[in-house]
């Protein structure tokens, strides 16, 4: 259990009249985790206090396992560290819980406890060497037409003292203890499943496996039944390819007894198989079937299983079985759904030959109470583009069937069909989905309310449509958003009521592509894990979202996915689409990720252990480009402006000197001395290969489009002031003669407001972030979008759909420019000097269309706070640094008369007011700062 306790160990508090807390502790990223699978655990916690300067000077952590004998005890360190402390120990025994205590010593000496736990998986290599993958063995079975589960009983022999269960699958699968879902039980009761286990892995190479205290669940006075269904999932799926042949199951249940004895159950040929599950059929991309009126019986004990047949074992899996890494696939129930409106129609009317007509509408709801005959359609609108599934209570007769459609966007107007409507206006349009069916097919069992949603697959949608072949009520339906964002961290609310709806896209286009993978799209027949998307995101999904733990998940796709030369695909894990190599942008991500992983969260970890792959990439592959660097294949993708080969290659060598320039940063952070050199010198060499080939002799580029002059001001690949002058203005000219309008794709967008403010620009910057004008982010907003697009104009009220073949409501990329919301409206940046937010660049850029900023954002050290209030004649910014860090801030001088805390800057003392004036730089009075809360006033 986390605890969390005031300084002085259990002191009284008058003792202690300050308000320091330790709190946040998290073993491998995660809280109390259930089946950690490395030996080497890291800790990690915040210090919070509203002393000024307050900071950890030392610490002390000891670890006991679950007898109480203690197997760590790190003595003091002398260190203000508190992210990623490796554990150094006893060697860590399999599946046994631990309980560590932390002391942390303040600036005075002052203690300041708490404690958390953890709980090993299986750490031997050979953990699953007794078990075996099982699939349906065929031959007689209880004749059902679902597809086939698998069931154990066992009886306890003795008193049980724990029961741990590790399961996995070829598939997407679920278990079941009596009949019962198995989840993990928490302090306050509940229950938290975990959503489409195992994951997206490379297919062929890894699967991870779950771990669960079932001790619970389990009886100890008489039978219990251990069981499973499997679904394609990421397996044999349409997704894949359909990779895998035949799904399967696997697990092992250890026992252990009061008495010392363990008993193991494992799965092999002593299981029973038969198709008997309610499912009928799973897909990742078509949805799932789900027959109510399925005998569930034999989930249960006491049920004959002599007509199922022995399951068979399969051997089709050869790759790894690993503890589960990442974050888990969560259903956030603080963003569950409810309907805006239910409309029950039947038919269409003005049909015409070159237009659908409209719905017929017969019914309106407020609340998703309604009754629906046979021959009527439902739609319900749940108000928000999302990810997940809908879970509805109906009442009918049995057999009926429920079909549920799902999209993402209504047909509009009459369904004239030029606007590329695929049906009468009012009615879903999910032409977009391409060839995923995305369908729930639901039959009821007939014996009064009955609730359902499917947990084997996951949609893309706002609206969903609901037939039936008979007369139903529906009494509840609702919107499950299925996500591995576990917990928002980072906060901004404004006065523009349409910078708050873009950031909420932002946001949602999140939680909607970070599942499992950080995929495309949540919606069609894709669902990938594009490179590109991925890297130009990753800094903003920082800042939103727990993103740590998910990234470095993928970084293990992504070194799976590498080939033999060193190049990555465009898509991690591989798969139907995106398996070219080495292009421009995606290829990168390789290293892009890693390097935001380490600016963001000081994780150093993800460096080293991505740092084979990262010098394969880069050494080998980029090595034998003699300088030219990745390949053209998709470059600035979806730009306005030309994308051309030239543009390409002016492209693949920015970002080939840009791989050099972090992987130069990177090697130092791990203490490669000489790779930092190797790759200052590399990228001083691309540096120059880029100005003999694209700087023309005047100082100007060859190429005046926006993303081209963006990477040379940008990465600095310039050779001179004179240069950077003239570049700046092809870069301004550019875009005014494009009416104030970005021209820019998924590469592009990544940097402009970055590169803008980099060069002192930031009244353009907030020109391109608050156009409304095609293209912009904000045309999108004013076009109904609830999440990013992947087209500036995927629809237009005045022209309709855009292009079918690839036009996703809910594609993320363009999301990257809430970094450069949180970095300069804000002014919360990290420093790459002390990363991790250590050290705070606090730098905030106010305009006078935006009257006023809120935000927080969780980092790793804690909860930094910005708001900023700005009128004709006054400006007012508040901060608060949190403890255990350090600030630089920069505070634009506008008005001229500045005040800190109501102090003169030639006032103020470090000592005592916890911040420094350094003077003033380039119009920005300057300071140094130790945690604590300043409010700046300008008039």
């Amino acid at each position: 259990m986390t605890t969390v306790v005031t300084p002085g160990c259990g002191k009284k508090a008058e003792e202690n009249k300050r308000n320091t807390v330790i709190y946040d502790l998290l073993t491998c990223d995660m809280t109390e985790p259930v089946g950690i699978g490395v030996s080497v655990p890291l800790f990690s916690w915040k210090m919070s206090s509203d002393e000024i300067g307050q900071r950890q000077t030392a610490y002390r952590i000891t670890v006991t396992d679950e007898d109480g004998k203690q197997v760590w005890d790190s003595g003091m360190v002398e260190s203000d560290d508190s992210v990623d402390i490796r554990y150094g120990g006893q060697t860590l025994v399999s599946s046994t819980e631990y309980s560590w205590q932390l002391t942390v010593f303040d600036k005075y000496g002052r203690a300041c406890c708490a404690g958390s736990s953890f709980e090993t998986g299986l750490l031997e290599e050979d953990a699953f060497s007794d078990a075996f993958f099982i699939s349906y063995g065929g031959g007689a079975d209880a004749g059902e037409s679902g597809l086939p589960a698998y069931r154990r009983s066992f009886t306890l022999s003795k008193e049980l003292k724990s029961a741990k269960l590790y399961t996995t699958a070829l598939g997407v699968y679920e278990s079941y203890i009596n009949g019962a879902r198995v989840g993990r039980l928490k302090r306050d009761g509940s229950v938290e499943y975990h959503e489409l286990k195992p994951g997206y892995t490379q297919t062929d190479t890894r699967k991870y496996y779950n771990s669960y205290d079932v001790t619970w669940m389990l009886d100890e006075s008489g039978e219990n039944v251990l069981s499973a269904v499997v679904t394609n999932g990421w397996w044999s799926g349409q997704i894949v390819g359909k990779y895998g042949r035949e799904n399967a199951y696997l697990a092992k249940l250890v026992l252990r007894y009061s008495d010392g004895s363990t008993e193991t159950i494992t799965t092999g040929t002593d299981w029973k198989s038969a198709c008997a599950a309610a499912v009928t059929y799973g897909d990742i991309y078509n949805g799932e079937c789900y027959d109510a009126r399925t005998d569930l019986s034999w989930m249960k004990p006491g049920f004959d299983d002599s007509l199922w047949g022995a399951a068979k074992i399969n051997s089709e899996f050869n790759g790894k079985i690993e503890a589960w890494k990442g974050s888990y696939i969560t259903v956030r129930k603080d963003r569950e759904l409810s309907p805006v409106s239910v409309t029950v129609y039947k038919g269409t009317t003005g049909e015409t030959t070159s237009a659908y007509g409209k719905i017929n509408v017969i019914a309106s709801y407020d609340t998703p109470v309604f009754e629906l005959d046979a021959g009527e359609t439902a739609l319900i609108d749940l108000g928000q583009n999302f990810a997940g599934r809908e879970a509805f209570t109906v009442e009918g007769e049995s057999g009926t069937v429920i079909s549920i459609r799902h999209g993402e966007m209504l047909n509009d107007n009459t369904g004239e069909k030029f606007r590329g409507n695929d049906g009468p206006g009012g009615s879903i349009y999910n032409a977009n989905y391409r060839a995923a069916r995305a369908e729930t097919v639901y039959t009821l069992a007939g014996n009064g309310p009955e609730s359902y949603d499917p947990i084997f697959t996951f949609y893309g949608f706002r609206y969903i449509e609901i037939t039936s072949t008979a007369h139903v009520k529906f009494t509840a339906v609702s919107g499950m958003v299925v996500t591995s964002v576990e917990k928002d961290i980072g906060f901004i609310e404004t006065s523009d009521k349409k910078i708050n709806q873009l950031f909420s896209n932002i946001r949602w286009g999140q939680y909607s592509n970070y599942l499992s993978v950080p995929t495309d799209c949540p919606q069609r027949d894709e669902r990938l894990g594009w490179m590109a998307d991925t890297q130009v995101f990753a800094e903003s999904g920082c800042y939103l979202g727990s993103s740590k733990s998910f990234l470095e998940k993928f970084l293990v796709d992504i070194s799976d996915a590498q080939g033999a030369d060193g190049a990555y695909p465009g898509v991690s894990p591989r798969a139907q689409y995106g398996n070219e190599t080495g292009g421009t942008g995606w290829a990168d991500a390789g290293i892009i990720i890693p390097y935001t992983l380490y600016v963001m969260y000081d994780d150093v970890e993800a460096v080293k252990s991505s740092w084979e792959s990262m010098q394969k990439y880069i050494d080998g592959y980029l090595g034998s480009t003699n300088g030219r660097g990745p390949k053209n294949i998709w470059g600035d993708w979806l730009a306005y402006e030309s994308n051309d080969s030239e543009i390409q290659d002016m492209l693949a060598a920015a970002y080939y000197a840009w791989d050099a320039q972090m992987m130069s940063e990177m090697a130092a952070a791990v203490g490669k001395v000489s790779d930092t050199e190797k790759y200052k010198a590399l990228y001083e060499a691309e540096k120059q290969y880029f100005i003999d080939r694209y700087v023309k002799s005047d100082g100007s580029l060859r190429r005046s489009e926006q993303t081209a002059c963006l990477y040379a001001l940008y990465l600095d690949l310039l050779p001179d002031d004179n240069s950077v002058k003239k570049v700046i203005s092809q870069l301004l000219t550019n875009i005014q003669r494009n009416g104030n309008r970005l021209q820019t794709g998924f590469l592009g967008t990544k940097i402009i407001l970055d590169t803008l403010t980099k060069i002192g620009k930031n009244d353009y910057a907030y020109a391109l972030l608050l156009q409304e004008d095609d293209p912009s982010w904000l045309y999108s907003v004013n076009q109904g979008a609830t999440t990013i697009w992947e087209r500036w104009n995927s629809y237009t009220i005045e022209k309709g759909f855009g292009e079918v073949g690839m036009n996703s409501f809910n594609h993320y990329a363009y999301g990257s420019v809430a970094a450069w919301i949180f970095r300069t409206m804000a002014g919360i940046g990290f420093d790459r000097n002390d990363p991790g937010f250590k050290n705070i660049i606090i730098s905030p850029v106010p305009d006078r269309r935006i009257r006023s900023v809120n935000a927080s954002y969780d980092s790793a050290y804690g909860r930094i706070i910005s708001g900023s209030v700005i009128d004709n004649d006054s400006w007012k910014y508040c901060v608060t640094v949190p403890a255990n860090t350090t600030a630089i801030l920069r505070i634009p001088l506008i008005f001229g008369s500045l005040t800190v805390n109501g102090k003169g800057t030639d006032e103020l003392s470090p000592d005592t007011d916890g911040i420094g004036f350094d003077g003033i730089s380039d119009g920005a009075a300057c300071f140094r700062a130790v945690s604590g809360s300043f409010v700046f006033e300008e008039r």
